[in-house]
């Protein structure tokens, strides 16, 4: 059996295409994506591809037709995802080290790397002979697990009149709302520890205010932290769990406990702000951008809480 795993590449394109090479256990290949005969090729696709055991993909008819998404399908999925974005990550490191292009006669521009995108990832298992082909067929193993894809519309904003009465308000608070805006672009397009530190920086300045000792601050004002702060089992799991792989106590007891909420989230803060070469496995892993989004969406909701109360909006 192979399992294989893709996800896209949007508006950029790669010359010298099909790319083939080999990477740990997987084979590697960019092409263009699969579009309806006269169109044009607008988008790559980035597919790994190894052997895999059935024993990996084993699942009983109960649990298929019981489970949306079963075990199984969920570890393959992880790892799937994880691995893409290692090489991802790896592909875009080296073209933003490696390609660079010339403004006028001196001038050299750096340029934003090809921004694949591993947060919607497709797994697929292909049987290589007839005996595996009828496997598959009998629902006895897994035969494929992805993300759901949702087409990016145009968004429509609503403008009322009623919006020009935040304007003095928004331009005395305009850090915060630039930090809000570049935070919530940096989240959807999958950059968590990007946005992650812009929510910080809204909760740090409203409630820190500046401080050396933010996490003194912070825990000094938590009573007003908190109601916008509405701690749930969700966010604490996740929070917990970003902690765990970063070999991190966590302090928070509870959803119920803003105190060891705040220590935990300014020790991570901590932890992402530095790295070490030696030691990366204690700052970085594979899935820490998956595994932070549940923690930045819950900040993204705070601080969209503690700004509408800054401008009033009713």
């Amino acid at each position: 059996m192979l399992l294989t795993a893709h996800c896209f590449l949007k508006n950029a394109t790669i010359s010298g295409l099909p790319i083939e090479l080999n990477f740990n256990k997987y084979k590697v290949r960019i092409s263009y994506s699969s579009i309806p005969t006269g169109e044009k090729e607008t988008g790559l696709v980035l597919e790994i591809t190894r052997k895999v055991a059935i024993d990996e993909i084993k699942i009983d008819k109960e649990t298929m037709e019981k489970e949306r998404m079963p075990k199984v399908s969920k570890k393959i999925l992880e790892e799937c995802r994880k691995d893409l974005n290692e090489i991802a990550v790896l592909l875009e490191g080296l073209f933003s080290v490696t390609y660079a292009h010339r403004v006028g006669n001196k001038k050299i521009e750096l340029v934003a790397p090809p921004p694949f995108e591993t947060k919607t990832v497709v797994v697929n298992i292909v049987g290589e002979n007839s005996e595996e082909y009828e496997l598959l067929r009998s629902g006895k193993v897994i035969q494929g697990c992805g993300d759901i894809y949702y087409e990016k519309k145009p968004i429509q904003y609503a403008w009322s009149d009623k919006t020009l009465n935040y304007l003095q308000a928004g331009y005395l608070n305009l850090p915060f709302l630039s930090f809000f805006s570049q935070g919530l672009r940096s989240f959807h397009r999958g950059e968590t520890e990007v946005s992650f530190f812009l929510f910080f920086k809204i909760v740090e300045g409203y409630f820190g205010n500046g401080s050396k000792d933010v996490e003194k601050a912070l825990i000094k004002n938590k009573t007003k932290l908190q109601k916008h702060f509405k701690i749930d089992p969700f966010f604490l799991e996740a929070l917990r769990g970003v902690l765990k792989n970063l070999s991190l106590p966590s302090k928070a007891t509870s959803v119920t406990d803003i105190e060891g909420t705040i220590k935990d989230l300014v020790l991570l803060r901590h932890k992402l702000l530095h790295f070490s070469k030696s030691k990366p496995n204690r700052y970085y892993y594979s899935q820490l951008k998956f595994h932070l989004k549940k923690v930045v969406r819950k900040l993204s909701f705070v601080c969209y809480s503690i700004l509408r109360e800054e401008l009033n909006v009713q």
